[in-house]
C-alpha cells in the first residue's frame, strides 16, 4: 500500500490546481456526489491507485464498476437512484421509482425500476437490483426530467403524468390498481395536470383506461362530497320504505339516481334488500305512450299521493 502523503506530495497524484488530496477532501468530495464515479475523482486530482487505497483502508466503498461511495451509504433511497443512473446512463427512473421519487408512492421499492430502449441491450448492473422496462419512440423519449440529486449528480426521471400513464401502460407487470390509485394520489397531492396526462395517455395508447379511471374517481368524489354535505347517497336509508317504493313507481331508476348521486345499480340493490318491487321491463315506455299513471287502491295516483304528504 502506497503512503496517502506520498500522493500528496507528487504532482501526478496529489495536485490538481493547487489543492492538496487528502483523505478529509476525497470524503467531502464523495459525500458531495453520493455516489461518485472514478473519472470524477481523477478529474479532482486523484490518482486511481489512491482511491483503491482509500478502499483497502475503508475510507471510502466501491459500490459497483467505477462507483464509489461513503461506507454504508450507497443503500439510501436516493443514492441509490444516482448510482443506478450513473450505471445506465441512457436509462430513465420510471414506474415504482419514479413513483416514490415524485412522492406518489410512500414506500421506496426494493428495486430500481428503469426504462430502456426497446433496442438497446439490456446492461449488466452486479452492485444494484436493477428492474428494466422497455419502450420505444416517443414512448420512451417523452415526458423525461432531468433533475439535479446533488451537485454533478444527474437523474433522468419521468414526469409525474408521464409515470401515471405508464402505470396504466405496464398495469400486467405491476397490477391493474397501480394506475387508478397512482392518479388519485396525484389528483390529491395537486400534481394533476389532465391535459399532459390525456397527452401521454395517448402516446401510451392507454387513453380509454385513463379515461375510465377518471369517471370513476369523479364518481367517488361526488359521492363523497354528498356524504360531507349530510347526506346518505342511498335513498332507502335515509326515506321509509313506503316513500321508495312510491319513488320508484314515479319516475325511472335512472333518473332517480340522477337525482340523488348515485348510481342506478346501488338504488337496485337496496330495493331488493327491502323487498320493494320495481315496474317491469317495458313498463315506462308503455307508460309514455299512454300518457297514465300507475293507480294506487284509492284510486289516486302515487304522484298525487306524494304531493298530499308533502314530499
Amino acid at each position: 500500500m502506497i503512503p496517502a502523503d506520498i500522493f500528496a506530495q507528487t504532482s501526478v497524484y496529489g495536485v490538481f490546481m493547487g489543492i492538496r488530496t487528502t483523505k478529509e477532501q476525497l470524503l467531502g468530495l464523495v459525500k458531495e456526489l453520493g455516489v461518485a464515479r472514478l473519472r470524477d475523482l481523477e478529474t479532482a486530482g486523484f490518482h486511481h491507485r489512491y482511491v483503491i487505497d482509500a478502499c483497502s483502508e475503508g475510507v471510502i466503498e466501491k459500490v459497483g464498476r467505477g462507483l464509489y461511495a461513503l461506507p454504508g451509504g450507497s443503500g439510501t433511497p436516493r443514492e441509490r437512484l444516482a448510482e443506478a443512473c450513473k450505471r445506465v446512463p441512457q436509462g430513465v427512473i420510471c414506474l415504482f421509482s419514479a413513483l416514490w421519487f415524485h412522492k406518489l408512492i410512500a414506500e421506496e421499492p426494493d428495486t430500481v425500476w428503469m426504462m430502456i430502449d426497446k433496442k438497446a441491450r439490456e446492461p449488466q448492473v452486479d452492485s444494484l437490483p436493477i428492474k428494466f422496462v422497455r419502450a420505444s419512440g416517443d414512448a420512451f423519449d417523452q415526458g423525461i426530467v432531468t433533475l439535479g440529486l446533488a451537485n454533478e449528480v444527474q437523474i433522468r426521471v419521468y414526469s409525474p403524468m408521464k409515470t401515471v400513464a405508464d402505470c396504466f401502460k405496464y398495469a400486467d407487470k405491476i397490477g391493474a390498481e397501480v394506475g387508478p390509485e397512482a392518479l388519485a394520489v396525484a389528483v390529491a397531492s395537486n400534481k394533476y395536470d389532465r391535459q399532459r396526462l390525456l397527452r401521454f395517455a395517448d402516446i401510451c395508447r392507454v387513453k380509454q383506461a385513463v379515461a375510465a379511471a377518471e369517471k370513476a374517481r369523479g364518481q367517488l368524489e361526488s359521492a363523497k362530497s354528498t356524504q360531507k354535505a349530510g347526506e346518505n347517497p342511498v335513498p332507502g336509508r335515509v326515506w321509509n320504505r313506503e316513500v321508495l317504493e312510491k319513488e320508484v313507481w314515479v319516475e325511472p331508476i335512472r333518473q332517480l339516481a340522477r337525482k340523488y348521486r348515485v348510481s342506478d345499480v346501488a338504488i337496485h340493490k337496496h330495493c331488493k334488500e327491502l323487498g320493494i318491487k320495481l315496474p317491469g321491463r317495458g313498463y315506462w315506455a308503455k307508460k309514455a305512450s299512454t300518457r297514465k299513471h300507475l293507480r294506487s287502491e284509492n284510486g289516486a295516483t302515487y304522484k298525487e299521493e306524494l304531493m298530499d304528504q308533502g314530499q
